[in-house]
């Protein structure tokens, strides 16, 4: 997370901007660099990859991420893609405690395809590594303060 640019108390509201990073491989789109000059990674517009499906569950807005972004692509056929999101979503919000309140707010993130038996859906850094850099590069206006990043997976079950 980036910013909190705005949270609406009566709506119970979060606005926030976020890069969503994502990676995958596709074995389909994989080279021999010593074919290839030495040539290990490249990039590439997005729009000519298939991309993940990804969507926020509690998202209230219509996504407006950029069409002409570039993913990176090792020899591997491992893909790399970042974008940037403005998330307006939902968050319940109990103000109790106002001024010294604490939220929780839940970004739950999805695909329309595909389920848990399909797509494993993770973190690629470590929850602390993720919560500092969010700390370091949030700005807030000076009205919250990130305490903490956590992270849950929905389990398999048979």
């Amino acid at each position: 997370m980036s910013a909190i640019l705005d949270v609406n108390e009566q709506l119970h509201l979060l606005s926030s901007f976020l890069w969503l990073e994502m990676v995958w491989d596709n074995p389909f789109i994989s080279w021999n660099p010593e074919e290839c000059e030495g040539i290990t990674k490249m990039s590439m517009a997005a729009k000519n990859l298939w991309l993940p499906d990804i969507f926020i569950v509690e998202l209230t807005n219509v996504n407006k991420t950029p069409k002409d972004l570039t993913a990176y692509v090792s020899n591997e056929g491992r893909i790399r893609y970042k974008k940037p999101m403005k998330v307006d979503s939902i968050c319940n919000l109990d103000i109790f405690y106002f001024p010294f309140d604490q939220q929780n707010c839940t970004l739950t993130f999805s695909s329309f395809l595909y389920t848990v038996e399909d797509m494993l859906l993770g973190m690629e850094k470590e929850v602390w590594e993720i919560t500092d850099a969010s700390q370091n590069i949030l700005q807030t206006h000076g009205e919250w303060e990130l305490l903490g990043i956590n992270k849950a997976t929905a389990k398999l079950s048979r």
